[in-house]
């Protein structure tokens, strides 16, 4: 989850810490980011967004205020590219995107591509 605002949300980073993995929270550009991820480890895309829905809704009136002012609200669901003949599918359930859609936040997908190392050595 990524939170761009231009106003500093370190006390909404501070009361999500605990709940959620802060990983960073500063400047950006010429706004401030918190970036947030959930303690689900091995958990399904949808779970861990449904996780972090919850912690959004549970915030504090505060904490509210700065997200509802934030410019940009963003769960991010970033894969690897692996060469591979098998496709990867991403479902999230109508469910989820009226949930997301309530808190006025966007989805993203984003592919990383492959580690030029394995690349390398799966070549050899």
């Amino acid at each position: 989850l990524e939170i761009q605002s231009p106003t500093d949300p370190a006390t909404l980073a501070a009361e999500i810490e605990g709940k959620a993995m802060v990983l960073y929270c500063g400047p950006f550009h010429d706004d401030h980011l918190v970036n947030i991820e959930s303690r689900l480890r091995q958990a399904a895309a949808d779970d861990k967004i449904n996780d972090l829905c919850n912690i959004v809704e549970s915030l504090s009136p505060s904490s509210r205020a700065l997200w509802r002012d934030a410019i940009r609200r963003e769960f991010d669901a970033g894969f690897e590219a692996i060469p591979t003949h098998e496709a990867v599918t991403l479902a999230i359930p109508s469910s989820t995107l009226r949930r997301m859609a309530s808190l006025d936040v966007s989805f993203a997908i984003t592919i990383y591509p492959p580690d030029a190392s394995e690349a390398l050595r799966d070549q050899s």
